[in-house]
């Protein structure tokens, strides 16, 4: 193993950061240790938000007296979970970095204690994420005691910096940590398996990068590349090639290094090689980051949307619209927290209102706050290759090359942004789950979830949680209403119906609600509600015949189902609904009045709305082909929205459009040509691709499809 690596020097003389380190002693387990150690365990396997003390006293054995006797809550278990892996952690790594002397300079310490940590934690992966990740979800205690570690870390990293580098400044230390921080996180979220020491190379890579030239920081991911490989094979390990790239883009230079300067340490400069200030450098990367910003969206969506984050919250239509509009807003705000950078002075901008909705709507939805962080997580890691391509492509693209500084300076920003984020959006859930505690109307909503998700039906009549409606040999209609009057339009609307009424609320603005009967749903009965309630603008039906104000409320319906099996897909079929209308309110504009759409009349559209790739398929088969077509592909789109709508008669979309039949023809040959198929084999597929393309170009400032 490489000298770098040798931490058998003493305790720190850094007694802030060491404080309370000790040898470890072997003796025997107290209840204390059991409870902290089945604390680790819980908080790991089910994120600190689930985790209880019924949990831990079912993984002890203990009694519930001599949980209390040891600890007030789990907060302070959590609190003393931090104080032990400080004290056995502190002493590794803080002896690493001491390692630093005249002929070691600081980076080889530097080396040395990230090389401890990685190991360390490694080698207790379920501490690793209790320390690291799960604890930012905790309450404020938890999280202030976190932050006071990890400041007490921030100031030894600074006075050694600043002891060997002229004009340093803490914050190139604090990124340092955040940047440390925050990639070691997203390999515990990603749970690939990878060994955590294989970041050690890459890491040094971001450390070093703001105070050596290009190949000092080169040399020195290769040191760490090679330290890394050395440690997986002292343990047994893997050892595999470890990367030797050392992650540099060739569109980014070293700021206040000389030329041909080899390996040489360089302070932070206020510009770049090319004398541009790293401001303007960093504003600029920004710039072509805004021009990316409806790619950048459509990805991020699309992974927080994959894998094991697929499941949490995607039967929930809103929720979905929500997780939509909060990634475009939390995109806008990273690039406004880059471009103004996290040293100018002034505070930070408060984080979007609609990230703040979400994390509230996730608390409600059932959406664990482990999966929320993670989305946030996951999103920073796509964010920050988009800034690295930016920067290495560059000078591709006549630019000229992005200054180290510059580039340190964004995902510094970047990161610092992250933390503010997490931070609030936890503080929002966790008020929320309060709030729903105190609800009973919550938990009326939480058992109706559980019956949608397939609770076991006992009998014919539900009351367990009030619900006092039947599900069993009855028939259903789903209902979900969003808008400020959505609790009025239902009762409205099942006074209309003459049906029995379940409705729970789902937050302030959204009711998901069932009208149920004996007898099956009339044919016309449906087409006769839902028009009474469109036709009159000022409301819907109240219970006394009079109106009451339903203005700017969107309904989503169902089929008519029977049974418990029927009362599900109704409220499915609801949700399908729901994914169009939300879509289709960006073209209503200020909604008036209620706005209905019928599952039955958008099956179609639902199903390609909920499948991404069958979305693009169609706008990249059938309207892409005619929007290049040389300017005239928006006359070829409504020539043919007048074909279908006159259900495929020449001669009546002539006369609508005001144009002869002759034309029309022509028009219609004219997209044959430009799609290479006929149109009569697939109306069906044109009017659902059309569909798409308006919601498209409804959509504001960015893609909505894909």
């Amino acid at each position: 193993m490489a000298s770098d690596g040798d931490a058998s020097h003493g305790v720190s003389r850094h007694d802030q950061f060491s404080e309370g380190a000790v040898a470890g002693t072997t003796r025997a387990r107290s209840p204390r240790d059991l409870i902290l150690d089945a604390v680790v365990e819980v908080v790991a396997a089910h994120g600190v938000t689930d985790a209880s003390v019924e949990m831990v006293l079912t993984k002890t054995g203990v009694s519930r007296r001599t949980f209390y006797a040891c600890f007030e809550d789990l907060d302070e278990c959590l609190v003393a979970v931090l104080d032990g892996a400080l004290e056995r952690a502190a002493p590794l790594i803080v002896g690493a970095f001491d390692h630093s002397t005249p002929t070691h300079p600081w980076w080889e310490g530097m080396r040395a204690a990230l090389a401890a940590m990685l190991v360390f934690f490694e080698a207790e992966p379920e501490l690793a994420r209790v320390c690291l990740l799960e604890v930012q979800a905790a309450g404020p205690r938890v999280r202030e005691h976190r932050e006071r570690i990890f400041e007490a870390f921030r100031g030894l990293v600074v006075e050694r910096i600043e002891g060997e580098v002229s004009h340093a400044s803490p914050l190139a230390a604090e990124g340092l940590l955040a940047s440390v921080v925050g990639i070691v996180n997203a390999r515990l979220v990603s749970g690939g398996g990878e060994p955590l020491v294989e970041l050690l190379g890459p890491v040094m890579g971001i450390i070093v990068g703001p105070f050596m030239d290009e190949a000092g920081v080169e040399r020195e991911i290769e040191r760490g590349n090679e330290l890394a490989r050395e440690l997986l094979a002292e343990r047994g390990g893997d050892p595999r090639p470890v990367s030797g790239q050392s992650g540099r883009s060739p569109g980014v230079v070293e700021s206040g290094a000389p030329a041909g300067a080899v390996g040489n340490p360089a302070p932070l400069a206020g510009s770049g090689g090319d004398g541009r200030p790293a401001g303007n450098a960093r504003a600029g990367v920004v710039a072509r980051l805004r021009t990316r910003r409806d790619e950048l969206v459509r990805e991020i969506f699309a992974r927080v949307r994959a894998g094991a984050l697929a499941s949490s919250g995607d039967d929930d239509a809103e929720y979905v619209a929500g997780l939509r509009a909060t990634v475009v807003a939390a995109v806008d705000y990273v690039l406004e927290g880059i471009e103004r950078g996290e040293d100018d002075g002034s505070p930070p901008t408060p984080i979007p209102a609609v990230a703040s909705e979400q994390a509230r709507r996730a608390a409600r939805a059932g959406v664990p706050l482990e999966t929320v962080l993670r989305r946030y997580l996951v999103g920073h890691t796509l964010f920050e290759r988009f800034v690295m391509d930016e920067a290495a492509n560059s000078e591709e693209n006549g630019i000229p090359p992005t200054p180290r500084e510059a580039l340190q300076g964004a995902l510094r920003a970047q990161a610092a942004v992250l933390d503010r984020l997490l931070e609030r959006i936890a503080g929002e859930y966790g008020d929320e789950l309060a709030r729903m505690g105190r609800s009973p109307e919550q938990r009326r909503a939480e058992q109706v979830r559980g019956l949608l998700a397939g609770g076991a039906v006992e009998g014919h009549a539900i009351d367990r949680a009030g619900l006092d409606y039947e599900l069993e040999d009855r028939w259903h209609l789903g209902v979900i209403a969003v808008g400020e009057g959505a609790a009025h339009a239902v009762r409205g609307l099942a006074v209309s119906a003459d049906r029995r009424l379940l409705s729970v609320a789902q937050g302030e603005r959204t009711v998901w609600a069932w009208l149920g009967g004996r007898e099956r749903f009339a044919v016309g009965e449906i087409e006769r509600v839902v028009s009474g309630m469109v036709a009159d603008d000022s409301g819907v039906a109240s219970g006394d015949g009079g109106m009451i104000a339903g203005d700017g409320v969107v309904i989503a319906l169902g089929e008519p189902s029977r049974g418990f099996a029927g009362w599900r897909l109704t409220h499915q079929q609801a949700q399908a609904a729901l994914v169009v209308a939300l879509r289709r309110r960006k073209s209503w504009g200020g909604v008036e009045g209620v706005k209905v759409t019928r599952y039955a009349d958008v099956a179609l559209l639902a199903s390609a709305l909920k499948d991404e790739l069958l979305a693009r398929a169609l706008l990249d088969v059938y309207i892409a082909p005619l929007e290049d077509s040389r300017g005239g592909g928006p006359v070829l789109l409504q020539t043919l929205r007048a074909y279908l709508a006159s259900e495929r008669n020449a001669s009546s979309a002539a006369a609508s459009l005001g144009v002869a039949r002759n034309t029309v023809d022509n028009r219609l040959r004219t997209i044959e040509d430009q799609l290479g198929r006929p149109l009569h084999p697939c109306p069906a597929e044109l009017e659902v691709a059309l569909q798409l393309q308006e919601l498209d170009a409804t959509a504001s400032g960015v893609s909505s499809i894909g």
